[in-house]
């Protein structure tokens, strides 16, 4: 059992998401960066689709009351257990009661995961929590100060991966990825301009404090675009359309 002392700004359980659910209106959620949290889970001896928790802000404070393996990635996090700082993507062992810390430095999110497995209930084959649909995790929602989690068994591996661990933070770890961007790639349209389209194609955008699950907003110079009767026309997914002059990119 997970017990949370102090959960910070949104922190969620989360997991790979429910893919393939869109025709029936349930998006696929899941942790923002499933790479990072597939990491840490493999780093425990955990299925990489286990559920762990999303951390986005905040002090966040843990207690734990079994002996169990945890690791975490993501962005500039202090993480530590009692006085031991848990370094990026590595193993380390957790004590009966001992207190994690983590406290967010610089990025978004980290994902911290627990051998085992957050065990809530699954929904739609996913404990992943949807925020704005209300279920999933736990009820629902973020978690609340004094929360409890349910832990899943651990496997086999684990046993022996504590064994390894010598100081309580392992000497191995998983490689790190660091981002440099992401490119987004665009289908053209019927109202293709080509002078509109090659500002678009050679500047940067920056994700927008006003993101959210259902889509992110990009900053970036204003573009003028022509204001007349666009032709009607099919969305395609994967698709970037042009915005009137002024508005955002989504």
């Amino acid at each position: 059992m997970i017990t949370v002392c102090s959960a910070g700004f949104q922190t969620a359980v989360q997991d790979c998401g429910r893919p393939g659910l869109r025709k029936f209106g349930v998006t696929p959620g899941g942790a923002l960066d499933s790479i990072s949290l597939r990491l840490a889970n493999l780093l425990v001896g955990n299925s990489e689709s286990a559920a762990g928790l999303e951390i986005s802000s905040g002090r966040i404070r843990l207690q734990i009351d079994s002996d169990r393996l945890i690791a975490w990635s993501g962005g500039q996090f202090e993480v530590r257990v009692g006085g031991n700082l848990i370094p990026i993507l590595h193993c380390a062992r957790v004590s009966v009661n001992a207190d994690i810390g983590i406290l967010p430095r610089r990025g978004g999110r980290a994902w911290l995961a627990i051998s085992g497995g957050i065990n809530v209930p699954e929904v739609l084959g996913s404990r992943a929590t949807d925020l704005r649909a209300h279920f999933g995790g736990r009820e629902g929602r973020a978690l609340c100060d004094g929360d409890e989690l349910p832990l899943g068994a651990e496997a086999e591996l684990c046993a022996r991966m504590r064994n390894e661990i010598s100081d309580h933070v392992s000497d191995w770890s998983a490689p790190r990825f660091v981002g440099r961007g992401k490119r987004l790639r665009i289908i053209r349209g019927k109202n293709w301009d080509g002078d509109i389209g090659a500002k678009l194609l050679a500047q940067h955008f920056r994700v927008g404090m006003n993101s959210d699950r259902m889509g992110l907003r990009l900053e970036g110079e204003e573009i003028a675009a022509n204001r007349r009767e666009l032709v009607s026309e099919a969305v395609t997914p994967g698709t970037i359309q042009l915005p009137p002059s002024g508005a955002p990119v989504v």
